[in-house]
């Protein structure tokens, strides 16, 4: 590939469902991928539903203004008695309804951290 040679954009479904030291790193591709031109959705499950939820780090905040998707899986804020109206502005909550729609498109890149 030469310079000014454009890259082809892809669509990705980036699942977090840790919390902890190495979630920053993951969040952060996420943010990478976005600036680059990439349509990200972030699906928050399991304990990586506490990342959107509370003190949210500023990588997510970055992550939607970048035009990204912060997606929060309604079993598990259901499962955790954790309101939708904690969850950072722009998260939106979803079902694995959609999350299996959505891994069963071709053009889609799933990533599991």
């Amino acid at each position: 590939m030469s310079i000014g040679t454009p890259v082809e954009t892809a669509d990705y479904l980036l699942v977090e469902t840790r919390q902890g030291d190495t979630v920053e790193l993951f969040l952060r591709d996420a943010l990478t991928l976005v600036r680059a031109g990439h349509r990200v959705r972030l699906l928050l499950v399991g304990d990586g539903v506490g990342v959107a939820a509370g003190r949210t780090p500023q990588v997510i905040t970055d992550l939607l203004a970048g035009g990204g998707e912060v997606w929060a899986d309604d079993f598990t804020l259901a499962q955790r008695a954790i309101p939708r109206t904690s969850l950072v502005a722009g998260a939106a909550v979803v079902s694995m309804e959609e999350v299996a729609r959505l891994l069963g498109d071709e053009r889609v890149r799933a990533v599991w951290h």
